[in-house]
């Protein structure tokens, strides 16, 4: 069951900032946690926001006394499974007990217990959302997991503009797009372009059509993914199955993720006649698309990427089917689920969609 709520919330915080701290409040108390804190920029300068201001200056105290290479966040980004993981995914119950930040830092804190997942955005930003609950308490439960993974797609949407805005501030509608730096267009309800920066523009008409209707992409085969999605954003309010959607290098353009943010609450002040921003992240040159990366893309479960990409290399459902030792009836479903949220009807159409992705570059 979808949290609706929620998922609103996280859409409108992505223009919103100030909405984060409750949001993170809210998720802390849906999965048992104290707190929780998003982490922007991993490295040299780090941004936080926090469900509490007592618990954002626990995580900067954090990363003045132990830094970025402590090593349960250093496992944490590491850790190559678009997931949740906890402490024991990345520690071993000796390392946890011996390790400096737990037991001197994060146990007298009444803290020492950690579910976080890591979202890479294509552009190179790097963002943790993190809760932290008491050790004594014993692990985050199975339960709290598949809630949270359930909301990651839409974390993950919210997060590849937030991190452009900057966590702390929001600027005014058009003047925003041109700032955040990277192709940007509001679409309205019923998908129409209201308005959209320079570098959106440019690729009109060659990669998108800016149509009466509403705003179309070249790629028949892109454009029906994007229809379906902007459909089900005017129907549910959100984007279902597919809210990022992979562009194939075409002529000068390279291959290219267009995201859909549906524009939520507070953010409408901004964006007053929008319903969608759309954004354009480019992929930069993939030999490979890693899984992690494919199941971003189209929201796609741990074993639909896998699948997916295991298909696109020329494996058979038979030869799959028996490297995970399952049944090939069961296989074939969950192809059939991930070509749904993929937009295609072929396992051909899965090879020519993930070498898209994949191909060299061309530059103007």
């Amino acid at each position: 069951m979808q949290d609706l709520t929620t998922i609103d919330s996280l859409y409108e915080a992505a223009v919103v900032p100030d909405r984060w701290s409750q949001i993170l409040r809210n998720l802390s108390l849906q999965v048992d946690a104290t707190d929780g804190l998003i982490i922007s920029n991993i490295g040299p300068r780090v941004e936080m926001l926090g469900s509490s201001d007592r618990f954002i200056s626990i995580g900067q105290e954090f990363y003045a006394r132990f830094g970025p290479d402590n090593l349960r966040t250093k496992r944490a980004l590491q850790k190559k499974i678009p997931e949740f993981v906890v402490d024991e995914d990345l520690l071993s119950e000796s390392e946890i007990r011996e390790e400096p930040l737990y037991k001197d830092f994060l146990v007298p804190e009444k803290y020492g217990r950690f579910i976080a997942t890591h979202i890479d955005i294509p552009d190179g930003d790097t963002i943790l959302v993190h809760f932290e609950g008491d050790r004594r308490d014993g692990p985050f439960s199975q339960r709290a997991r598949d809630h949270l993974n359930a909301l990651r797609p839409h974390m993950s949407r919210a997060a590849v503009l937030a991190a452009r805005f900057g966590l702390q501030q929001s600027r005014m509608a058009v003047a925003t797009l041109e700032l955040i730096g990277l192709p940007a267009a509001v679409l309205s309800h019923a998908g129409q372009a209201v308005t959209m920066n320079d570098l959106f523009a440019a690729m009109v008409p060659g990669r998108f059509q800016d149509r009466r209707a509403r705003l179309m992409a070249v790629d028949t085969q892109v454009d029906t993914v994007l229809n379906n999605a902007l459909a089900s954003i005017a129907e549910l309010g959100f984007p279902a199955p597919v809210g990022s959607i992979a562009l194939p290098a075409a002529g000068t353009f390279s291959p290219a993720a267009l995201h859909l943010v549906p524009i939520k609450g507070l953010a409408h002040d901004l964006f007053s006649r929008g319903g969608t921003i759309a954004i354009v992240t480019s992929l930069g040159q993939i030999n490979q698309p890693p899984e992690e990366l494919v199941q971003a893309l189209f929201d796609l479960t741990p074993t639909e990427a896998r699948l997916v990409n295991a298909v696109a290399g020329g494996n058979t459902l038979k030869e799959i089917s028996l490297s995970e030792n399952k049944a090939e009836t069961t296989t074939r479903q969950q192809l059939k689920q991930a070509m749904a949220k993929l937009g295609v009807s072929r396992q051909l159409d899965i090879a020519n969609l993930l070498n898209s992705i994949s191909s060299p570059v061309r530059l103007d």
